[in-house]
């Protein structure tokens, strides 16, 4: 490579986008020169058979002083791999019979010896068969654990990779694992081949070695290169020039340690005026494919940036073939990806994390455009093939001045620090393709979740996590890269619309960048999406996460029993309250089929409550049976309207408890901070936590461990006693879970405790509390093992006794520990709105 295709600032010393590329096939039957023997324990050697057509053949060791366990490994040094690459190797295995113990695997090391990654065929115990494996960072005491189980004999491709701080692992192109970890530098591979010597008992034979055969090892790295120098960044305008400046004289930048720190402009006021520069540097013409980059951290700080960063690859006649950057349009919002073929700016519709970086690559393949960073793709579309003739940086800051009257700042630019721009002609390997670890989504663990929160950063997943929280809402894989540290999983929203052509290419890419992260739980497709336009829109998002990723969670919110006709269908059809309701649902599982069914209903009023808050429970209880799917309930814990109040700890916990007595799998409150809302999990004003957020600590840790004991099982009942809500299940004389004493039955509106559908008198009304409790009934086939008991006065704690048909358990929530009582009559004290869990001695056997 010439000189004259470096910039300054980028890829010293390298021979392209691929540093490395390493394909050894050794077709002498034996490793080449370039991997040397390692002997870490026992053996002298591998023993090699021969093997004429390619490959190396092993057969076992060469004893020397055999041990339990006999290690040998052969090493290959590599240049420093500091960024994205993928490695692997193909295995032919003959483990003849299930008795063999041992590893054959391919490790990625740093110079300290330390395994960074690795993967491969492991077999721990015999008579197990071997099992393909991969992992990070390993430690002496590292269990490893296999997950794809393989034949006793056939081939095996392993294949790992690391893009960003994630890696990936798999076997015969399906995904095994996925870690996110440091990205260490990579001095030498591996090839360790291990057995562990067991001499047999009356049940089990002796382990032995198989036969191996190790071919077509590949180690590829990515858009890599040497690191900036402090001397290449100080020369890095030199091969640059200024074409155009407006609204200021120049850029505010500093070089230290490497980095361009631009942060601002010279000669201009800061805080309100437009302003823009735009550098140009010539390449010698590349009329094939190339790679273009720019490695950058940026910041918008205080969320009231306005402007744009932006690469641009321009051709002979200064036209733009592509680009791609940050766009930021418009105070308080977080900036947009940038991506666009051609002269034509396409609409921006990713948004960016407000600080956050990494490496946008800009690649023509074969005349097809790709931006991206990372895995993540901006847009992917055919363009012109006229050479590259010279790269483009555009900094430019929007002026705004503010409004005071709707608390809006001033627009400030948009910090950014550059380590590396880049163009060199060929683009990376594209790695292999990715399968899904499974066709179906599949609910694995109770939800904890949110409605309108803050922006996720470091700070907020702290502090979800704090609470017990396990779902967060985010924009993109920038998100889920914190969520995932701190055991959070993710749901994202939909950023566009799958009729739009346009954005059906940008939306699959979008799709393919999260869709194997480890902490994607699922994508939100619309909500409370009545009829109309918002019903067809959810629609075409749900059939879109159908077709391109089905093993991802599709979401939608459901409107609670008291939305009106109008929201429900855009009309008044004449129905009364349970038929427009029961219509809504059967439309909304229609056309969504939900694999979650979630609804919100506030019903905490300044005057009292609504009443129809359980026979809403009642009615979404029963769809989800009716659906084998998991319910959701998400409730109140504000007030943004004069009618409703914010609810108290007690009010909370009553919430929750009522929620799992119905069978709900998930409880998320509404709103954790918002503007405009008062109360919630972190008060928006203040910006500080509240009473409700204390009481989650608890009570979200207690939900998710009764719901795990209750996820196996069939919600059979739900029954009352006590006041009696509107259209619930009064508890009956013959269930087989009592309370003592019993209960006078009193209706909460104006007629008998039943199921009685008269909307008039009882759930349109607000009424004071109710008292009692409600016994949530759970079980297989049928029969009741479990019962919840709750205590639905949330002003009052209550002691009863409950009786059952044998001796009974008691959980503890808190420690996940059952306790046997030795009885069937135990005392049952509760707080206001608590609740404890059950169940029939020998019932878990």
């Amino acid at each position: 490579m010439k000189k004259s295709w470096l910039l300054a600032a980028a890829l010293l010393g390298a021979a392209g986008v691929s540093a490395l590329e390493v394909s050894d096939n050794f077709t002498g039957g034996k490793f080449s020169g370039d991997w040397q023997k390692i002997v870490a324990l026992g053996a002298k050697d591998l023993a090699f058979a021969e093997n004429p057509s390619g490959g190396v053949k092993i057969s076992g060791f060469t004893a020397e002083n055999l041990k339990k366990i006999n290690i040998v490994s052969y090493e290959r040094k590599v240049e420093n791999i500091s960024g994205d690459f993928a490695a692997g190797f193909t295995l032919n295995f003959d483990l003849k019979d299930a008795a063999f113990m041992g590893i054959v695997s391919l490790q990625a090391l740093g110079d300290d010896n330390k395994v960074i990654a690795e993967c491969g065929l492991l077999d721990s115990w015999i008579a197990q068969g071997a099992l393909a494996y991969g992992v990070v960072k390993p430690t002496p005491k590292t269990k490893r654990k296999g997950k794809n189980r393989l034949k006793n004999s056939g081939e095996a491709v392993f294949a790992m990779e690391r893009s960003g701080n994630k890696y990936t692992f798999s076997c015969n192109g399906s995904v095994m694992y996925d870690f996110l970890a440091d990205a260490d530098t990579i001095t030498k591979f591996r090839l360790q081949f291990q057995h562990s010597r067991y001499k047999g008992n009356d049940k089990l034979p002796p382990s032995h070695f198989g036969t191996f055969e190790v071919k077509n090892v590949q180690i590829k790295t990515f858009d890599r290169a040497a690191k900036v120098s402090a001397k290449a960044a100080d020369n890095f305008w030199n091969d640059w020039r200024m074409v155009s400046v407006s609204g200021a004289s120049g850029l505010n930048s500093k070089f230290q340690n490497g980095v361009l720190a631009i942060e601002g402009f010279t000669g201009t006021p800061q805080k309100v005026g437009a302003a823009e520069v735009v550098m140009e540097r010539k390449l010698e013409p590349c009329s094939g494919d190339f790679t273009a980059a720019i490695d950058m951290d940026w910041d918008q700080i205080s969320k009231a940036a306005m402007g744009e960063v932006v690469l641009q690859v321009l051709d002979n006649n200064g036209k733009v073939l592509v680009e791609g950057g940050l766009h930021d349009t418009w105070v308080a919002g977080a900036a947009q990806a940038l991506g666009s073929i051609g002269e034509e700016r396409a609409k921006t519709m990713f948004a960016m994390p407000f600080k956050a970086g990494g490496k946008l690559l800009i690649e023509r393949r074969n005349g097809e455009y790709t931006v991206r960073i990372r895995d993540w793709k901006f847009i992917v579309g055919k363009g012109s093939d006229a050479p590259a003739a010279a790269l483009r940086l555009i900094y430019s800051k929007r002026g705004y001045a503010g409004n005071a009257k709707k608390n809006i700042p001033p627009a400030h630019e948009i910090n950014v620090y550059i380590r590396e721009i880049a163009f060199c002609p060929g683009v990376a390997p594209l790695p292999p393709p990715r399968k899904p670890a499974r066709t179906t989504w599949k609910h694995t663990k109770p939800i904890i979740w949110y409605w309108a929160g803050p922006d996720m950063s470091e700070e907020f997943a702290k502090e979800l996590a704090a609470a017990g929280f396990n779902v967060a809402f985010g924009k993109n894989m920038f998100d889920l890269d914190i969520m995932h540290k701190y055991g959070i999983r993710g749901m994202l929203w939909m950023p566009g619309d799958p009729r739009k052509p346009a954005d059906a290419v940008k939306l699959k890419c979008w799709l393919e960048s999260v869709r194997f992260h480890p902490a994607l739980l699922g994508v939100s497709c619309g909500d409370e999406p009545g009829y109309g336009k918002r019903m067809l829109k959810a629609q075409a998002r749900v059939n879109f996460m159908k077709e391109n990723a089905p093993e991802v969670l599709h979401f939608n919110n459901m409107y609670p029993m008291g939305a009106s006709n109008m929201q429900f269908f855009g009309e008044n059809r004449g129905l009364d309250k349970m038929e427009a309701y029961a219509a809504h649902i059967e439309d909304y599982c229609t056309r969504l089929t939900p694999q979650l069914l979630s609804y919100d209903a506030y019903h905490l009023r300044v005057n009292g409550d609504s009443a129809n808050f359980f026979n809403n429970q009642a009615v979404i209880r029963k769809a989800a049976l009716q659906r084998n799917i998991p319910s959701m309930n998400i409730v109140q814990a504000c007030s943004w309207r004069p009618i409703h109040r914010i609810p108290t700890a007690a009010e909370y916990r009553y919430l929750a408890y009522s929620s799992l007595a119905y069978g709900s799998q998930g409880l998320s409150c509404y709103v954790y901070s918002w503007r405009g809302h008062r109360g919630g999990m972190r008060d928006y004003a203040t910006q500080k936590t509240t009473h409700l957020y204390e009481e989650a600590k608890t009570l979200n840790r207690a939900f998710v461990a009764i719901a795990t004991e209750l996820m196996d099982l069939k919600s059979i009942a739900a029954y009352h006693t006590g006041t009696i809500p509107f259209g619930v299940e009064v508890l009956p004389e013959n269930g087989i879970f009592q309370l003592e004493p019993k209960l006078e039955n009193k209706p909460q509106g104006t007629v008998a405790p039943s199921y009685d559908n008269n909307i008039a008198n009882n759930a349109s009304k607000v009424l004071p509390r109710i008292t009692g409790y409600v016994l949530g009934y759970f079980g297989k086939n049928n029969k009741a093992t479990h019962v919840l008991v709750v205590n639905i006065d949330y002003k009052d704690a209550v002691s009863t006794t409950l009786t059952a048909p044998g001796n009974l358990e008691r959980f503890d929530a808190l420690k996940g520990t059952w306790s046997k009582l030795g009885s069937s009559k135990v005392k049952v004290d509760l707080p206001p709105g608590g609740g404890l869990l059950f169940r029939l001695e020998g019932s878990a056997e």
